[in-house]
C-alpha cells in the first residue's frame, strides 16, 4: 500500500518478463538499493 503523501508520485512498472524482474531484484540487492531507487537510477 502506498502512503497517502506519496500517491501523487506512485506508478506501476511492468518489466517484459519475470526473469527480467528477478535480474533487476538481484542487481538492486547487489547495489544495496530498494527496487524503487534502483529503477530510478537505471
Amino acid at each position: 500500500m502506498v502512503a497517502p503523501g506519496l500517491k501523487t508520485r506512485y506508478i506501476d512498472v511492468y518489466l517484459p518478463t519475470e526473469a527480467a524482474k528477478h535480474e533487476w531484484e538481484e542487481e538492486a540487492k547487489k547495489a544495496r538499493l530498494p527496487m524503487s531507487k534502483f529503477v530510478f537510477v537505471e
